[in-house]
């Protein structure tokens, strides 16, 4: 899964690197090749509190992510097998959009996180 930054200047692998809220910054660390820093701001909120609330919001959407995946992976397998008996599977393409709309979390603006 991808994380665009609040200024959508960083799109961030979430492969090995930590989250952390400090204050009110949601920071990740951990990430290499970055201009002579090992961590960046991914956004900044006004409170601790919505900082916390966004981390939480990334937790859910990974959890999402890593349902989608598994499910997929079974389920492409089961396509195959349906396909070649020319049976087809309804609602196969709204899967595969909902898994892309998972795949990239935009971190949200300050005025976008309710506590």
């Amino acid at each position: 899964m991808l994380i665009r930054s609040q200024n959508k200047k960083y799109l961030v692998s979430t492969n090995n690197i930590t989250f952390y809220v400090m204050d009110s910054e949601v920071i990740c660390f951990g990430i290499s090749g970055i201009e002579d820093s090992d961590y960046i701001i991914l956004g900044h909120y006004e409170t601790e509190a919505k900082a916390m609330k966004v981390l939480d919001m990334i937790q859910e959407v990974y959890e999402e992510y890593k349902i989608t995946c598994t499910f997929l992976t079974g389920f492409t397998g089961h396509r195959a097998i349906v396909e070649s008996n020319d049976i087809r599977v309804n609602g196969f393409e709204e899967l595969i959009k909902s898994f892309k709309k998972n795949m990239v979390f935009q971190m949200p603006e300050d005025l976008e996180v309710e506590v």
